[in-house]
C-alpha cells in the first residue's frame, strides 16, 4: 500500500527512489530541506482510452520528467486561455504547476511515471484572462474592462487557467485559497465569484468544486479537502495580471485522497435521517433523460444576498446536456452559481433565480435534498404555470 515519508532535513539520492499509488490511495513525501537528486512519481491512473476511463487532468510532481511512458501515453493536451483551446505537447516537457490533459494508449496499464527533481521551493505560475480590471465581490461582470485584443466576441478562455499540484504529496485546498484569495481586489489572483478549485469528471463530463465547507459534501461539491499529488484542476483568475502561487507549507500528507478520474469521484450522500453539519438549505436536482445535475442554495447568518467570496460559487459549465445553477436574488451580476450562501435571517422573504439551459429540452423532474431552516419549507415555482411546489416533500416534472 502507499505509504508517506517526511523528510526533516536535507534528502541526497544517487539511487532510484519511487513512490507509488492505486487508483484509491497515493504515496508521499515531503521534503523539508533540500533534494538533490531524482525520484519517480508513479500515477496509478485508471487504465484505457474510452470516454470512462480517459481524459485525466493531470500534473507532474517533479521539476522536470524525463519519463516518455513510451506505449502508455498517446497525446497530451495544454490548455491555451488565450486562444480557448488546447494544444499538444510532448509529457517530457510538461512543467510543475500546470496541468495537462492526458489521453493514454490502448494497451497502458494506468501507471503513468514521472522521473525527475523535486520542487524544493515555493511556486508562482502566471494566469491570463480576457480582463483587465480587477473586481471587488459586488461588481458587475457587465461592466468589466477586457485587454486590448479580447473582446465580448473573443474572449478566448474567459480566464479558466488550469493548474497542477508541483509536489509529490497532496496540498491543502483551504492553504491554496487562503494563498490565493485577498478580499483587497488588488490583491486577489481568484475571481471573487469562482474562489474554489475545479476538478473535472470526464466519466460524467462534469466540474467538482473545491471551496470553503459549508456542511455540504455531496453532489457537485467534493468531500476531499486536499489536491492529491498528481492532480491537475482549473481556477479562474481575476485579471490578466495574476499569479497563482504554491508554497511548501500546503504541503500535507493525505493519502486517501484519490486522484479524480483515476477513480470514480469521491463525493458523499447522506442518508435520510443521519446527522450532519450541513447549513439549513436545500439541493435542487433536476433529472433528465442523459443523466441529472445539481445546484445547491444554503443559509447562514454571517452571509449576504450580495457575493460572499468562497461561498458563493460561480458555475464551470461543461458542455452537459443541461446546466442547472442560480443567480443572485437582489441584482443579477452576470454569474451563474452552482452554489449560493444567503443570510438564514430574512430567508423566508428571498426568492432565488432559477436558471436551465438545454439545447434538446425534453421532460425534467425537479427534487430536492433539504435541512429545512425553522418551520419553513423550500418551494419550487413555476410562474408559466402558476404553480408551487413544496420541495421538502414532492418532485415536480415539466417539459
Amino acid at each position: 500500500l502507499p505509504i508517506s515519508a517526511t523528510i526533516t532535513g536535507d534528502l541526497t539520492n544517487s539511487g532510484l527512489l519511487t513512490i507509488g499509488s492505486t487508483l484509491t490511495a497515493a504515496g508521499s513525501l515531503i521534503v523539508n530541506g533540500t533534494t538533490t537528486g531524482n525520484i519517480t512519481y508513479s500515477r496509478q491512473l485508471k487504465p484505457g482510452s474510452d470516454a470512462a476511463s480517459d481524459w485525466h487532468l493531470a500534473a507532474p510532481p517533479v521539476a522536470t520528467n524525463s519519463d516518455a511512458n513510451t506505449g502508455k501515453v498517446n497525446t497530451v493536451y495544454e490548455w491555451s486561455e488565450p486562444s480557448g483551446s488546447w494544444t499538444t505537447t510532448a509529457i517530457t516537457s510538461t512543467l510543475p504547476g500546470h496541468g495537462y490533459n492526458i489521453r493514454q494508449e490502448d494497451a497502458s496499464d494506468g501507471v503513468i511515471s514521472f522521473t525527475g527533481p523535486i520542487v524544493n521551493n515555493d511556486l508562482s505560475v502566471a494566469a491570463s484572462s480576457p480582463y483587465a480590471d480587477a473586481i471587488a465581490p459586488d461588481d458587475s461582470y457587465f461592466d468589466r474592462t477586457y485587454v486590448a485584443g479580447r473582446s465580448l466576441e473573443n474572449p478566448g478562455g474567459r480566464g479558466w487557467n488550469l493548474l497542477g499540484n508541483p509536489y509529490p504529496s497532496a496540498i491543502n485546498a483551504s492553504a491554496f485559497i487562503d494563498a490565493n484569495y485577498s478580499a483587497t481586489p488588488l490583491l486577489s489572483q481568484f475571481d471573487p465569484n469562482y474562489v474554489a478549485l475545479y476538478l473535472f469528471d470526464g466519466t460524467d463530463r462534469r466540474y467538482y468544486y473545491v471551496a470553503s465547507s459549508t456542511g455540504w459534501p455531496s453532489g457537485g461539491e467534493l468531500s476531499a479537502t486536499h489536491i492529491q499529488a498528481g492532480q491537475g484542476f482549473f481556477v479562474l483568475a481575476m485579471n490578466d495580471n495574476s499569479e497563482f502561487t504554491f508554497t511548501r507549507a500546503m504541503q500535507e500528507h493525505s493519502t486517501g485522497t484519490a486522484m479524480l478520474k483515476s477513480s470514480d469521484a469521491e463525493t458523499q450522500t447522506l442518508k435520510s435521517g443521519e446527522t450532519d453539519d450541513r447549513w439549513p438549505g436545500l439541493q435542487l436536482k433536476a433529472t433528465h433523460p442523459a443523466g441529472e445535475v445539481l445546484t445547491t442554495v444554503v443559509y447562514y447568518s454571517e452571509m449576504t444576498t450580495g457575493v460572499d467570496p468562497g461561498y458563493d460559487i460561480g458555475l464551470f459549465k461543461s458542455g452537459q446536456d443541461v446546466e442547472l445553477y442560480t443567480i443572485l436574488p437582489a441584482n443579477d451580476n452576470g454569474i451563474n452559481y452552482t452554489r449560493q450562501a444567503l443570510p438564514l435571517s430574512v430567508a423566508d422573504t428571498i426568492v432565488v433565480p432559477v436558471g436551465i439551459d438545454t439545447e434538446n429540452g425534453g421532460e425534467i423532474v425537479f427534487s430536492a435534498n433539504t435541512v429545512p431552516a425553522g418551520n419553513n419549507k423550500f418551494w419550487l415555482e413555476d410562474r408559466a404555470a402558476g404553480t408551487f411546489t413544496d420541495l421538502t416533500s414532492a418532485t415536480y416534472t415539466v417539459t
